[in-house]
């Protein structure tokens, strides 16, 4: 529990270690100025052992215990923003100002603790073994902007409301409904729809791509459209909890891995005639209960509706069904595949058989539960061989007659 402040790459950690690299940012030229902070991570081993927290400080560290004595006081602190530490880019200081000239204050400085925590239920799995080193590379990166406070001829708002830029250089915008947006050459980019007030959200004209986790965030929605030019999804609806159902646009090819997993209250999604390919974990864990899949659709990846609340799915063409689509869906009893030529391509996933239909996390009797409507003899024999162990436990119809064979 103690606190470590060598901060050198010779660290060793165990499970309870805490070390805090104390951090400054200082205005030293004459322009105000406002700025984020982002951690960057790279996991060489450790991701998955480690916490982090943020915590803003009045002024410099003066001792090595600035912010308590351990983990627990440092996590009570006002103002702290923790999470388990993961790979790529947390946003810190998201708001910071250095503003020199409305304040008056010279060479203006603003103090942050960067706080890493070894979990104390950290195992083996996390230690270094046969001489490779497993550790964690965190590097810092400042983004900053000029603030509206120099006057020009005008008076001393001449920039206001300019934001400061990303990683990439890219700066925030804003729609008059009140999401945000960055530009870039392949076109606008949706950001951020928590400031949106709104029970039906239409996405705008002009974003070709939805940022991930970009509709998330929001409470408020419960509908959204897509705007005809939206070409990528991402990751945008991951982990809703209050969107119920989306209308997606036509043009659309491809509805992304993730883009709804785990949208709890996800009830209805309305798929383009234009979409080809479902990805891997696209709806995973969701809460859809009914599906209707056009004919377009070449491709079903695997646990695309995997663990969701699917109930019942409509697949009107030809499509490839990729293994464990829709594994461990509890509540699945009806499913329609109303092309003639609808097949099954096997997975490899954990190094196990195939289960493209089941009701459990793997090959159960309670298969059983599910009935199989098609169009001819050909899917009706794929459908069987399909499930495998349980081919005998299912109930298949070839048009409306009960298949035997």
């Amino acid at each position: 529990g103690s606190i470590a402040q060598d901060n050198n790459a010779q660290t060793l950690w165990e499970p309870g270690k805490t070390q805090i690299a104390y951090l400054a940012i200082k205005n030293a030229g004459n322009l105000a100025l406002k700025y984020n902070v982002e951690v960057n991570v790279e996991n060489l081993g450790l991701i998955g052992a480690l916490e982090y927290a943020i915590v803003p400080m009045d002024g410099a560290a003066t001792s090595s215990t600035a912010l308590g004595a351990n983990w627990e006081e440092i996590k009570a602190l006002p103002g702290v923003s923790t999470g388990d530490l993961a790979a790529g880019t947390t946003m810190a200081a998201e708001k910071g100002c250095l503003d020199e000239i409305r304040n008056g204050t010279t060479d203006e400085t603003d103090y942050f603790a960067l706080v890493i925590h070894m979990k104390e239920d950290a195992d083996n799995n996390y230690m270094s073994k046969d001489g490779a080193i497993k550790s964690v590379k965190i590097d810092i990166t400042v983004n900053a902007t000029q603030v509206d406070a120099e006057e020009d001829a005008f008076g001393d708002d001449y920039d206001e409301g300019l934001q400061p830029p990303n990683a990439d250089g890219l700066v925030l915008e804003s729609f008059a409904d009140g999401s945000d947006y960055y530009r870039t050459d392949a076109g606008l980019v949706l950001f951020d729809t928590q400031d949106v007030v709104a029970t039906d959200y239409v996405v705008p004209e002009g974003i070709v791509s939805l940022g991930n986790y970009s509709l998330t965030y929001n409470s408020d929605i419960k509908t959204v459209t897509t705007a005809s030019t939206v070409t990528s999804l991402g990751r945008a609806f991951d982990s809703s909890t209050s969107i119920e159902k989306v209308v997606l646009n036509e043009g659309l090819t491809q509805i992304d891995s993730r883009a709804f997993r785990a949208t709890t209250a996800l009830k209805d999604v309305v798929i383009p005639s234009t979409v080809k390919t479902i990805a891997d974990n696209s709806f995973q864990k969701s809460g859809i209960k009914e599906i209707v899949i056009p004919a377009t659709v070449e491709t079903i990846g695997e646990t695309a509706f995997g663990s969701s609340k699917i109930e019942k799915v409509t697949i009107e063409g030809n499509t490839s069904i990729q293994g464990y689509a829709f594994r461990g869906c509890t509540a699945l009893r009806e499913v329609y595949l109303n092309g003639d030529d609808v097949t099954f391509i096997a997975s490899t996933l954990n190094g196990r058989n195939s289960m493209w239909f089941c009701n459990g996390e793997s090959n159960n009797p309670n298969t059983s539960d599910i009935t199989f409507y098609v169009v001819n003899e050909k899917v009706a024999a794929r459908v069987k061989t399909a499930m495998g162990a349980d081919k005998e436990k299912v109930e298949i119809y070839v048009n409306g007659v009960l298949y035997n064979s």
